[in-house]
């Protein structure tokens, strides 16, 4: 999970396909856009940051590259309707010689974004904006802001995690993460470390990328860990907004880790007000996870079996996502497959008590190739539901929805 990011945005960034019988949907009418949305083959090793670069009100794209470059692709549509424009593979002529991974704070108060790349040196490059918020000015301003390596390996991310109105420096690392205090003052930051052992958190697999948010409502920062081989590490703040204590969920016990190639999905299939989880797996099957913790609280996950109309012998890498395609108020369920094509279950239960029944094997002949991944969303803001899928090659997959809510 290198790179990961947490942003207030519409869409992530997936992979899959779908079908099916004419006389199933006499009325499906989707309309095929492109086998390459908006040109979006970036490289190898992505790690993608959201911000508005251009202080025009919606999210721009910067993804930083396994050459050490970033890409930049400037949203000329609107925060509910991104249109994606390229600009450059060569953003601003960086070049931090491998695995780039930016990271965008205001570090100096003075109302734009400056910008932080981690690289695989386990050194932080900094750029000082001394533009504007409309039109950024990169000034190069050191290859070792920290004034020391991390090791192989640096993930960037930045957070007041101390509630003293400034921002605290974080690093993941290829086993660890460091953490810098900010003792300075929010125009002008005065950097102490603190830990390379930040919180005692390591993982064995690698490529730790911390990012943080206040997952459960309580007023201060939670944090997720993605990690190279592993399920994503849910740590809750049990202390306060100014001495976090870290928990991790307990996930030895935990039945989340189906082992590799796990494809979770979130959704509230139950109807009871908080999200719970499909988690597809290699071997094509699709397991549930019931949250019995409440929507303010951290999940609490109980597995509540497979879903039995899934055939794990047909295909592998199953991918799950769950959508009210036919807006008659439950939810239904597409599967994607490593074959480039998705299934679509019906539910024919209720909110509360799903009943998915296998309706269309390869769902209206769409095809991406290799492993599809279907993610739905009110792209075009119409009222109706359009669809991305991902695909082994990289690229993005999207499906306008030119029918209604209830016969897409």
């Amino acid at each position: 999970a290198f790179g990961m990011r947490i942003s207030d945005f519409g869409f992530s960034l997936p992979q899959s396909t779908i079908r099916s019988p004419q006389s199933e949907f006499r009325n499906v009418n989707w309309t095929f856009v492109t086998r390459r949305w908006e040109n979006m083959d970036i490289s190898w090793w992505v790690s993608p940051a959201f911000v508005d670069i251009d202080d025009d009100g919606d999210q721009d794209l910067l993804a930083g590259t396994g050459d050490g470059r970033i890409t930049f692709f400037r949203n000329i549509g609107t925060p509910t309707t991104p249109a994606w424009r390229f600009v450059t593979s060569k953003y601003a002529g960086i070049d931090v010689g491998g695995y780039a991974t930016p990271a965008f704070a205001d570090i100096d108060a003075d109302g734009d974004y400056d910008l932080f790349i981690g690289n695989d040196a386990g050194r932080i490059t900094f750029y000082r904006n001394i533009g504007s918020r409309e039109e950024a000015v990169w000034m190069f301003v050191t290859d070792d802001y920290l004034g020391s390596s991390v090791g192989w390996l640096a993930l960037p991310a930045l957070a007041d995690v101390d509630d003293d109105g400034d921002l605290d420096f974080f690093v993941g690392t290829w086993s660890a993460i460091s953490h810098w205090r900010n003792d300075g003052t929010p125009t002008a930051p005065s950097w102490t470390l603190v830990t390379h052992q930040y919180a005692n958190i390591s993982e064995k697999g690698g490529g730790l990328a911390p990012a943080f948010a206040d997952l459960d409502q309580d007023g201060d920062l939670d944090m997720l860990l993605g990690w190279q081989y592993g399920p994503i590490r849910t740590y809750s703040n049990l202390g306060t907004p100014t001495n976090p204590i870290w928990a991790r969920t307990a996930d030895d016990t935990c039945p989340l880790d189906l082992g590799g190639y796990s494809t979770p999905a979130l959704a509230d299939w139950d109807a009871d007000g908080d999200l719970d989880l499909l988690v597809g797996d290699y071997h094509s099957r699709v397991r549930m996870f019931r949250n019995d913790a409440g929507p303010l609280a951290l999940p609490a996950w109980v597995d509540a079996g497979l879903v039995s109309a899934v055939d794990p012998d047909e295909l592998y890498h199953a991918a799950p996502a769950l959508v009210d395609i036919d807006a008659d108020g439950d939810l239904d369920l597409f599967v994607g497959e490593d074959d480039g094509t998705v299934d679509f279950l019906r539910n024919l239960g209720s909110p509360t008590n799903p009943n998915w029944v296998l309706t269309a094997v390869d769902y209206e002949g769409f095809d991406v190739g290799k492993y599809a991944k279907p993610t739905f969303g009110d792209l075009d803001d119409d009222g109706d539901y359009d669809l991305l899928m991902g695909a082994q090659d990289g690229r993005l997959h999207f499906y306008e929805n030119t029918g209604t809510p209830q016969a897409p």
